[in-house]
């Protein structure tokens, strides 16, 4: 790995300190700690990202339309992971951006950030530990807990006792929501470089499509990489 460390005549990017952003449709609470640079020019930089908590899905007959017939589990949490890498990859500088897992467990905080239904909790790694991944150790990790998502169906009105994953009498999902708390880790200096709680909602009136789902986890990398140096100059 290449230290992060300032070269002569190069472009130094900081991170940002505490940055709050609350969006129409969406709540996103989002905390930047410490000060990060990098020489975006010669500094090749890998990413893993670390879903460890996939998923939990609300109305999952509604999503039957989008990914057919399966695990819907299984087959959206594949979507995320490849949707997510490919975000990343193609918003940032990064070398190398993979879906991975901790081979080696670390000490871990435990941290509460505010959302629209209450409080959230989740893990941090605590200072000064490296992560170490399958397929080797980045320099930075984004690891992704407390996935959730809805895709809410029109409901019919008369039937209220319907169960939410069978489906009946129900229309097409006319809304996706899609929430996740974040860590943003620099392996270099083992600090954190951000953390915190994404929230998006897609509508369609005439029912959410894949490219509703694409525009969500979209959404969602960008406010993750938002006020980071690793974003890609326009």
């Amino acid at each position: 790995m290449i230290p992060f460390k300032a070269q002569k005549n190069t472009r130094l990017i900081p991170s940002i300190f505490v940055c709050y952003a609350v969006l129409s449709c969406s709540a996103t609470i989002i905390r930047h700690s410490g000060s990060f640079t990098f020489d975006r020019n010669n500094t090749p930089l890998t990413c893993a990202l670390l879903p460890t908590e996939f998923i939990d899905i609300y109305y999952k007959e509604s999503v039957r339309d989008v990914f057919g017939e399966g695990n819907k589990n299984l087959l959206i949490g594949d979507f995320l992971r490849e949707r997510l890498k490919k975000e990343i990859t193609e918003r940032t500088v990064f070398d190398r951006v993979w879906n991975t897992f901790v081979l080696i467990d670390y000490k871990q905080l435990k941290e509460w950030v505010k959302t629209g239904d209450g409080e959230k909790a989740f893990k941090i790694p605590m200072a000064g530990q490296v992560l170490r991944c399958q397929g080797g150790i980045p320099d930075i990790a984004i690891i992704l807990q407390n996935i959730e998502i809805t895709s809410d169906p029109k409901r019919d009105k008369q039937s209220p006792s319907d169960s939410p994953d069978t489906g009946s009498k129900a229309g097409p999902a006319k809304s996706l929501k899609l929430k996740t708390t974040f860590v943003m880790w620099d392996n270099q200096s083992s600090e954190r470089i951000s953390f915190g709680y994404i929230e998006v909602t897609q509508k369609n009136g005439t029912g959410i499509t894949k490219e509703d789902w694409i525009a969500a986890v979209a959404r969602t990398a960008e406010k993750m990489l938002n006020k980071t140096p690793f974003q890609k100059e326009s």
